[in-house]
């Protein structure tokens, strides 16, 4: 979570001025599944790590549930 403070640190200021609501960092992050049993089943995946919270309060992807 510390990387979320650093982050909102330098972009709190920014948010709500000029075009842009707000911003909030996100990573996104690729892997492989494998399955060594089952070679076929093998698959790709992204984990998407975000603020909830800070994206609710700003009004960011309000048509996700």
């Amino acid at each position: 979570m510390l990387k979320f403070k650093a982050f909102s640190e330098k972009l709190d200021p920014l948010n709500g001025k000029g075009m842009f609501l707000g911003f909030s960092p996100r990573w996104v992050l690729p892997t492989k599944l494998r399955n060594i049993s089952y070679p076929n089943l093998n698959t790709s995946a992204l984990m998407v790590i975000l603020d909830s919270a800070r994206e609710v309060d700003l009004g960011i992807g309000k048509y996700f549930s």
